[in-house]
């Protein structure tokens, strides 16, 4: 919590030696503006650390040595427009990205495996993110109210879906899920508004309560024998 709450703070510059960011180190720093350089040799982020630095702008580079970001690591960071997760990133925290509203663009690295609840929740931009095939889990929320994300190719290694992970996402015209996934958690993929077409696996054991609640324009669906 080094610098949290520091209203007046405009600009950092971090040293390139640096290994650690600490918990809120940079929390509620709401005039921290312009684009963050996160040093190359950076190898643990805080949770909390650059929560609500609401005017920080462009696009974040995660560096290669860090392995986690974690829970509100940048959420509402409200002008921030694009992530690229370098390395060896296995997991992305709870609400870590919650209410970033301008990210447009996401590039998530090969190593990733988990997606925590509520970690793009609100990114009313994102149009397109791109699944690593490593990834085996979609937290609840993950992806809850990302009203323009069109393009949806879940992983082919895809276990879990979590509740609510893609509710609103109004985009979503069709759907293919694939044949690794068990569970489809309850109010998974409600109220894709314009959603016509899902494609389930044989192998699927459970679809939860409101799984496509409210899918006004679904037409085509076929349920597995195996749920």
């Amino acid at each position: 919590e080094a610098f949290r709450d520091c209203y007046a703070l405009t600009t950092v510059n971090l040293p390139e030696h640096l290994k650690e960011i600490g918990k809120a180190a940079f929390e509620n720093c709401s005039n921290l503006s312009g684009t963050l350089t996160l040093p190359a040799g950076l190898t643990k982020i805080g949770a909390l650390a650059f929560s609500a630095c609401g005017k920080l702008k462009g696009n974040l580079t995660i560096p290669a040595g860090v392995t986690a970001i974690p829970a509100y690591a940048f959420s509402d960071c409200i002008e921030l427009s694009g992530v690229t997760i370098l390395g060896q990133v296995s997991q992305i925290g709870e609400n870590a990205f919650f209410g970033c509203t301008k990210l447009t663009a996401v590039t998530l690295p090969n190593t990733l495996k988990t997606i925590e609840n509520g970690a793009f929740f609100g990114c009313q931009n994102l149009t397109k993110i791109t699944f690593p095939q490593t990834l085996l889990s979609i937290g609840e929320e993950a992806f809850m109210q990302c009203e323009t994300l069109n393009q949806l190719l879940l992983p082919e290694n895809l276990v879990t879906v979590g509740k609510e992970a893609f509710a609103y996402c109004y985009g979503i015209s069709s759907l293919t899920i694939p044949k690794s996934v068990k569970i489809i958690g309850d109010y998974a993929f409600r109220e894709l508004e314009n959603l016509t077409k899902v494609t389930l696996p044989e192998g699927l054991k459970i679809i939860d309560r409101y799984a496509f609640f409210g899918c006004k324009k679904l037409e085509d669906v076929t349920v597995p024998k195996s749920v």
